[in-house]
This record gives C-alpha cells, sequence and structure tokens, in this order.
C-alpha cells in the first residue's frame, strides 16, 4: 500500500497566486515522476496575505508553521513575492529541515515566466529533503541541483537559525550585486509595469490631443528639423525621467528610508518603484511616438513639409520621425500633469511597499475578526 503524504502550497496574493495556480494541479504528478512514484501525493492550495507582508524570514517561517498544523499537512510550500536575504546576500530558498517548510522567494529569479522555473525549484527542493520513503540517493540530489537550478549561480548553506534552533538548507544567489540585479529585475516583474501603463490611458489622451494640436504649426516640424540627435535624445530622457518622478510626487510612492525599520529593504523598494515607472512611462512614450509618427505622414504632405524645411526635395521618412520625436517629448512633459488625474489605487498596487502595507492592514483585520468571533 503507497503511503501517502500532504502538501500544502501556500502563496502570496497576485503574483504568486497566479503561479500557484498555475501549477498545483500539475504538482501531485511531478512529484510522484521525480521524487517518489511509491508515494501518493495531495496537494492543496491556499492564499495568504502575511506571506506578502511578513518582514523577516522568521515570520515567514513562524506563519507557514502555523498552517502546516492547522491544516494538518506534512510538508508546506510557500511562494512569497517579498526579496529574503541571508546577510548581504539574495536568498532563493530556504528548506527548514525540521518543520518540513520550503520557502521559496519568487523576485529572485529574475524577469521572466516563472512556472517551469519554480515547478522545478520545487522538486529540487523535494530532493534535499531527507525521508526514507523518497527513493533517491544523496548524491543524485546533490547532482541535479547543481546542474538544473534555474538560479546560477548559487550556494547551497547548511545552517542553524539562532532564533529557532532549527536546522535549514539554504540557497544563496552568489556573487553579491549579481543576485540584487536579479532580485531588483525579479520585484520589477512582479510589479508589471504593463499594468500601470493599462493605467495611464487618460494621460495617453491628454498628450496625444496636445501634442496633435501643435502638430498643425510649423514652429514643431523646424525645430526638430534644426535639433541633433543628442538633443532630442536628452529631451527624451528627460520627459521619461521627470515623468516618472512626477508619478512618485503626486502619489507618494518614495518610501522613507532614514525612518524605516529595515533600510536596506525601504531602498530596494525604491528602485523597484522607479525601475518600474521608467519601463511603464517608457512603453507609454512608445505608443506616443507611434501615433504621432502616424499622424504626421498623414497630416503633412512631403512637399509641404520639405519646402517650409527649406530642403531641396520632398521631405523623407527620417523628417517625420523627428517631428514625431520631438512631439512625443513635449506631450510627455504636458501628459505628466495628468497623472494626478489617474486613479491612485491603480498606481499605487504597482509598488511593493504599497502592497505591503495593504496586506498587513488585511492580516489585522483578519485577525481582529478573528478575535471577535471567538469572543
Amino acid at each position: 500500500m503507497k503511503k501517502s503524504y500532504q502538501v500544502g502550497l501556500i502563496a502570496s496574493p497576485e503574483l504568486a497566486e497566479n503561479l500557484a495556480g498555475k501549477i498545483v494541479d500539475k504538482l501531485p504528478t511531478y512529484l510522484m515522476h521525480h521524487i517518489s512514484d511509491q508515494v501518493k501525493w495531495h496537494v492543496e492550495y491556499d492564499v495568504d496575505p502575511l506571506t506578502g507582508a511578513a518582514e523577516t524570514i522568521e515570520e515567514l517561517f513562524t506563519k507557514a508553521k502555523h498552517l502546516k498544523e492547522l491544516y494538518e499537512w506534512d510538508y508546506i510550500v510557500c511562494l512569497t513575492d517579498l526579496p529574503v536575504f541571508h546577510q548581504q546576500y539574495v536568498v532563493a530558498s530556504d528548506i527548514n529541515k525540521d518543520k518540513n517548510v520550503i520557502l521559496i522567494s519568487l523576485p529572485a529569479f529574475g524577469w521572466g515566466s516563472l512556472v517551469k522555473k519554480i515547478s522545478r525549484t520545487i522538486i529540487y527542493m523535494f530532493k534535499d529533503v531527507d525521508n526514507q520513503d523518497f527513493n533517491l540517493k544523496t548524491n543524485q540530489r546533490s547532482s541535479l541541483i547543481w546542474r538544473d537550478f534555474p538560479i546560477s549561480p548559487v550556494k547551497r548553506m547548511n545552517l542553524t537559525l539562532k532564533e529557532t534552533k532549527n536546522k535549514h538548507i539554504r540557497y544563496v544567489v552568489y556573487p553579491k550585486y549579481s543576485g540584487l540585479i536579479r532580485l531588483l529585475l525579479g520585484m520589477t516583474y512582479a510589479n508589471n509595469p504593463l499594468q500601470m501603463m493599462s493605467s495611464l490611458t487618460g494621460v495617453v489622451a491628454i498628450a496625444f490631443t496636445t501634442g496633435g494640436f501643435g502638430l498643425a504649426f510649423t514652429t514643431m516640424w523646424k525645430l526638430s528639423h534644426l535639433f541633433s540627435n543628442w538633443r532630442l535624445s536628452a529631451i527624451t530622457a528627460a520627459a521619461i525621467i521627470g515623468m516618472s518622478a512626477w508619478v512618485i510626487i503626486a502619489h507618494e510612492l518614495w518610501e522613507p528610508v532614514k525612518t524605516s525599520a529595515h533600510k536596506r529593504v525601504s531602498r530596494l523598494y525604491n528602485l523597484t518603484t522607479l525601475s518600474t515607472l521608467l519601463i511603464a512611462v517608457s512603453v507609454y512614450y512608445l505608443v506616443v511616438f507611434s501615433l504621432f509618427l502616424m499622424l504626421s505622414s498623414i497630416l503633412i504632405p512631403p512637399g509641404f513639409l520639405g519646402e517650409t524645411l527649406n530642403l531641396s526635395s520632398s521631405a523623407t521618412w527620417i523628417d517625420y520621425v523627428n517631428i514625431a520625436w520631438f512631439a512625443a517629448s513635449l506631450s510627455t512633459i504636458t501628459g505628466a500633469i495628468g497623472v494626478g488625474l489617474e486613479s491612485e489605487s491603480v498606481v499605487r498596487d504597482s509598488t511593493y511597499g504599497y502592497r505591503q502595507r495593504y496586506r498587513y492592514k488585511q492580516v489585522l483585520k483578519n485577525e481582529t475578526k478573528k478575535k471577535k468571533q471567538q469572543s
């Protein structure tokens, strides 16, 4: 008769939740195929806001342990979109050997699709769990982890936490700066810059209306022709950076580092907010540029444009690109004012600090509700 194991898959809201939903049904088959076909695997799935609101790795493990005991699971896999550190290094995953708790930090896996990466990582973490029912040799576990682990390079560490006295196997990304860059990319991906871009449709309308009106005047044509590529590039950079800064100021997205209890995390949140906005505004800029390029090519005849610019022949496509380039930069600066008209909740949902505070409020609200029900 096959032995049965109950596995709990706990995810923080949004990114981790969506990811867990995609792998939960396939996970029993993966575990049976890669870990042991002599074991019957049952996987249950739940979403808990604390896995996305805890400030330390100890809090995450404490919450995971509580859920494991509550639901009587044999193992628990915790997926979080929060950054996890070991001293100055980024932690990709951690196994609490004493409590059978596996923690995986999604941002450490960088930018891109995570379904295959996390599915493989869960399997590798189970390969590293000491259980006589898992038909794997120790050297086989090690070679498989080092050969295929999606975070590279990583260092496998055995340690005992002072706070809990529990034994852990921790995977840390090396070198330090490589891990931080990968973490920043992963956190930016979790913020979903394209979702923030979709919230700026009203700003695109304002910018396009303003720039479209300016295209009717020859001054914009002449300036775009006179300006060098370097000057046009500088205006573009100023427009994108200026609009990003305005969004941060208008919606109070910058985390106060000096008063923060976790200064390193606050700095990381700020960098992530900045990178998210730069990507979102850059996409916005490309959209506006494409609209102006299409509008100018339809609105302005090549012969008339060439005559206005004192060219020896009709205008070429480069002249239209320069006009659209200049118009997009000016309209981006103008459109930044319209950012204040957008819903603050939509913009703030794309930042780590705001999401974490919101989840923490949810946790407190749920705990207060439970206490009232018990009393």
